[in-house]
């Protein structure tokens, strides 16, 4: 399974390339951010089971 610590890499990682390509592509930063967003939720409830 997947462990929580590389979930939150992932989602600072994906909350990272979303705000620069914020700058320069704003559909894609808001595709990455919601990606990101969604992974960071996905393994929250595994935390506390």
């Amino acid at each position: 399974m997947v462990d929580k610590k590389d979930s939150d890499v992932v989602s600072y990682v994906l909350g990272i390339v979303s705000i620069v390509m914020a700058f320069f592509n704003s559909p894609a930063g808001l595709v990455f951010g919601i990606i990101g967003f969604i992974q960071s939720k996905k393994y929250d409830c595994r935390s506390y089971g």
